[in-house]
């Protein structure tokens, strides 16, 4: 039973809270409708409004508003409940009005008169007009001519965020989209001085197909994105929708700030596929995330200067790709470092808008040490440099066997990841088929241990275990212990733990998003792996027996056999008729394809004109495959004659037709282990 007297104090603190006039903006839950108006009354079920404009009153469901929205008036509804019991839900309560927001965290010169108007202009969800350039009057520019194999460098380990709660899975929603439209999450981005905080943004790409004037088809194109920003302890998150795509690169150590590429689509077409537009891509937005609407605070263009970083005999007219944003990241709360899609890169002040040093050419950034003192940069092999300095402090040299397995393209791959160990002590190098481990302090490198996982980043969940593309790689025993089948790309390591993103629909009320889960892993329930031996981890090792097998299809036959038979015993292999181990080159015609008239795939009269086919090379051994590469090659012959309905007739004359080359530039891994990893879900570890 209620108190009388404290219920009539509430309401009499309530009713002198209110301050007729102020406004608040108001969002509906799909963050497509606002309105400025002033809150009146909340009857526990919905709240009554008075609209800026006309002076109209509505009431607005609590449920139906944006998730800030419904937490500021929850928390209203939370202090109510220290001083006494929550009245019944038809009593009317006057609400007090909401807090005054700070003024937005200026990030260029305070004194710039420029800068002072430029602030100014934040309105909820779209850009400032005025773009900065990053101006490169002080800066430094760098090369690694001089840099050796010694290193001059300490690790730099990196505080792993503890977390003083119970992290709560957190679903991050939107509203129904239609079959048109492309919906794609871009990453998650912790914080480290503020672990609650999560960073993650999902992008809308509608696209249509239409005949215009001139015949051709036009590509009309809507994007949009949703930035998400989760709590970790809550559960909850606040967003605001872009009419742009923006790639989130991740939050300010002190969580205050958030940096986005900006893509815009350009009015000019692609010269390679009309009607499509140019995707311009050379902005940096920066957010203020302690802000409920996310203003934009600043837009910089950081690859600005044509007389450092365009490439010369550029064509005019032409965009200027070398402008594009391929990554960039916070290194502390003052400095931002970025790299083009050329690979120019350079750090820059983010309140000054000055560069403190830049490459002129083709550098990659790598990877960051853990506490971002170093940063890893690659030509033809990794070098290690001062982040804030760009000094050189030391390079790693590549194993023998790595660069040997394919040396035409080993200055760089867009699809190599590295990763520092927590501790700063190690380095796990992940080429497209191998994983090495350096120490960082003596240079020294593992043997290499091959796994084949293309494109998937490396995350390291201690100092021993190395978790990529789902598979948790021991780096001390060089070897896959476990596979977690549905692992994803855009998963993460953060405090310890493993956040597992996957798409799925709110239990609740059944819209679409995506739900986040931290994990604990290795899993409880991992056996523990004694010190084995070579013979018990590798299949393929120095010494072991193996049958040599050379389809009579794959073109000079006898060629390949004997350049297999060479790099066999060169690895140390024995060759033996009755090996279990067999080591097999194959060759493989493919179904015939097409290019039907007028690119109408519904055609089904259109002859076949493509006949495609298929190299490969594999160690098996009982049915079991324990390593292939494969390459699937076109040849287009024009004239080609069916026989047998999908076969082609041999034309010697045509190019690119089957030949043995191919296989007498594959290269064998020295080590590949068993498959004997065990293998569950995240969900059902």
């Amino acid at each position: 039973m209620r108190n009388p007297t404290i219920f009539a104090v509430v309401l009499f603190l309530l009713s002198s809270l209110v301050l007729p006039g102020q406004e608040r903006t108001w969002t509906d839950i799909g963050g497509k409708f606002r309105v400025e108006a002033t809150l009146l009354d909340f009857d526990g079920k919905a709240v009554k409004l008075k609209k800026k404009e006309g002076g109209e009153v509505i009431d607005i469901p609590l449920k139906k508003l944006s998730l800030p929205d419904q937490l500021y008036v929850k928390r209203l509804m939370s202090t109510l409940g220290d001083a006494a019991q929550t009245p019944k839900a038809d009593t009317p309560k006057t609400i007090p009005p909401p807090e005054k927001q700070a003024p937005p965290d200026p990030m260029w010169n305070e004194d710039d008169n420029e800068t002072k108007a430029f602030t100014s202009q934040l309105t909820n969800g779209t850009f400032p007009e005025k773009i900065y350039p990053v101006r490169l009057d002080h800066a430094k520019e760098m090369t690694l001519t001089k840099a050796t194999d010694s290193r001059s460098s300490e690790p730099d380990p990196s505080p792993v965020p503890s977390l003083d709660f119970r992290p709560k899975p957190l679903y991050f929603t939107f509203d129904e989209v239609d079959f048109h439209t492309h919906v794609a999450n871009q990453g998650l981005f912790f914080c480290d001085q503020s672990p609650k905080k999560v960073l993650t943004s999902v992008t809308f790409s509608k696209t249509s197909f239409e005949a215009n004037e001139k015949g051709s088809r036009d590509f009309p194109k809507t994007n949009s994105t949703k930035v998400f920003l989760g709590d970790l302890k809550s559960g909850r998150f606040r967003s605001q929708t872009w009419p742009e795509t923006l790639h989130p690169c991740g939050l300010s150590p002190d969580g205050k700030r958030a940096i986005f590429i900006r893509e815009q689509i350009a009015d000019r077409e692609k010269k390679s596929l009309p009607g499509a537009r140019e995707v311009i891509r050379s902005l940096l937005a920066f957010v203020d995330t302690t802000r409920e609407d996310f203003s934009c605070i600043g837009v910089l263009r950081p690859f600005a200067d044509e007389t450092v970083f365009q490439p010369s005999h550029w064509p005019d007219g032409r965009h200027k790709s070398w402008q594009d944003i391929k990554f960039a990241a916070w290194v502390d709360n003052e400095h931002v470092l970025a790299t083009s899609d050329f690979g120019r890169m350079m750090l820059f002040n983010v309140r000054s808008r000055e560069a403190v040093w830049y490459f002129a050419e083709s550098r990659p950034l790598l990877a960051f040490s853990p506490g971002k003192k170093y940063m890893l940069l690659h030509r033809e092999q990794p070098y290690l440099l001062e982040t804030l300095t760009g000094k050189v402090v030391g390079r790693f040299q590549w194993p023998k066997e790595v660069v040997d397995q394919d040396e035409t393209r080993f200055s760089y791959s867009s699809s190599w990841r590295f990763a520092f160990s927590p501790d700063g002590t190690r380095l796990a190098a992940c080429t497209e088929e191998y994983v090495c481990f350096w120490d960082t302090k003596t240079g020294d490198c593992s043997k290499p241990l091959y796994f084949d996982n293309h494109f998937s980043k490396p995350y390291w969940l201690d100092e021993t275990y190395l978790i990529r593309g789902g598979a948790l790689i021991d780096s001390k025993q060089l070897l896959p212990v476990w596979v977690y089948e549905d692992a994803d790309l855009e998963d993460s390591v953060f405090a310890g733990l493993y956040w597992h993103l996957v798409e799925r629909k709110h239990a609740k009320d059944d819209r679409p998003g995506y739900i986040l889960t931290p994990h604990k892993l290795p899993h409880a329930a991992l056996p523990p792996l004694p010190p084995l031996s070579d013979a018990q981890k590798y299949c393929v090792r120095p010494g072991v027996a193996v049958r040599l097998q050379v389809d009579p299809e794959v073109p000079n036959s006898q060629k390949v056999l004997e350049y297999i038979t060479k790099v066999a015993e060169d690895n140390g292999l024995v060759i033996s008729e009755n090996a279990p181990l067999i080591l097999a080159a194959r060759f493989k015609w493919n179904e015939p394809q097409t290019d039907a008239p007028n690119n109408n795939i519904l055609d089904t009269t259109a002859k076949p004109d493509r006949a495609t086919f298929t190299y490969s090379c594999s160690f098996e051994q009982d049915g079991k495959t324990y390593w292939e590469t494969t390459d699937d090659w076109m040849w287009d012959a024009g004239r080609l004659r069916e026989r047998g309905g999908s076969a082609f007739q041999d034309n010697p004359t045509e190019e690119r037709k089957p030949s043995s080359e191919w296989y007498l530039q594959v290269k064998f891994p020295k080590f590949i282990p068993f498959d004997k990893a065990g293998r569950s879900t995240i969900t059902g570890r």
